[in-house]
């Protein structure tokens, strides 16, 4: 079991407490699907130009930016992957079409982090919250030198000024911010969004979507966390609710041997 409450376990357990029971009790690690390796693969270019950026100030070239894009998500696709089944049937095209949306996302990176500064990249954070039996573990993906907390997320549709208003992930931010560094931020999800259509085939939009938070409005955060660590000493583990989709197999690798599937579900019958 895991000494430390995260936001993505949170979110995890939320989803579904039996996927949470089964990647942080048991130890069965779910495959990442392909937009998530592809996500992670963006966050890998931010992270290294941050990294130097801290340094150099200055953004690296976009295609030192593009390399390290394609390089990073070819590794990612010779790992265990969730695939769909149209994904499955074509792993040339799904591999090119991962690519292509990658690329198009690093040139909207290219453009629109000239004004970040980061003084953090990719740091990681412990607190301890009063009421709660683990401490919170984020790490977060930058900070900068003008006071803000960057949040960067590749996504097929775009982030709502209400999504960002509630998420309890920049609410964690906020809170660390303020515990770390005395202040609360100004705090922003840079979406990057990508999609396809037949007459413009990939396209990335860029998006950016700020918040801010203080000491009244994390509320929602703490009791959360509250209830979800409370539930989980207890050994409560709902599954997700049926037709959500979290439960499916193409967003579970459990799916095929979970217990509350109906074997008519699993196995098309």
């Amino acid at each position: 079991m895991a000494k430390h409450i995260s936001i993505s376990q949170i979110n995890k357990y939320l989803g579904c407490g039996e996927a949470y029971r089964l990647q942080y009790i048991e130890g069965i690690k779910q495959p990442p699907n392909v937009s998530m390796i592809k996500g992670s693969a963006f966050h890998k270019v931010a992270e290294t130009n941050n990294i130097q950026k801290k340094v150099t100030k200055t953004d690296l070239c976009l295609d030192e930016l593009k390399e390290i894009a394609s390089n990073d998500l070819d590794s990612r696709f010779d790992s265990e992957i969730t695939y769909k089944k149209d994904e499955k049937e074509n792993l040339s095209k799904t591999k090119g079409d991962a690519k292509d949306s990658l690329m198009g996302a690093i040139d909207q990176l290219a453009i629109n982090t000239k004004d970040v500064i980061p003084i953090e990249t990719e740091s990681e954070y412990n607190i301890q919250i009063p009421g709660i039996a683990k401490p919170l573990k984020a790490i977060i993906d930058c900070i900068t030198d003008d006071n803000r907390v960057i949040d960067y997320k590749v996504t097929g549709k775009p982030k709502t000024q209400l999504e960002t208003d509630v998420d309890i992930q920049l609410m964690a931010y906020a809170l660390i911010h303020r515990v770390y560094f005395d202040n609360f931020p100004k705090l922003e999800f840079h979406n990057y969004v990508t999609k396809h259509t037949k007459t413009k085939g990939h396209e990335t939009l860029f998006k950016k979507i700020s918040t801010e938070h203080n000491e009244n409005s994390i509320a929602p955060l703490i009791n959360t966390l509250r209830v979800v660590t409370e539930s989980i000493e207890k050994g409560i583990f709902l599954p997700a609710a049926k037709g959500s989709w979290q439960c499916s197999p193409s967003a579970c690798s459990h799916y095929n041997s979970c217990k509350y599937i109906h074997a008519k579900s699993r196995f098309g019958i």
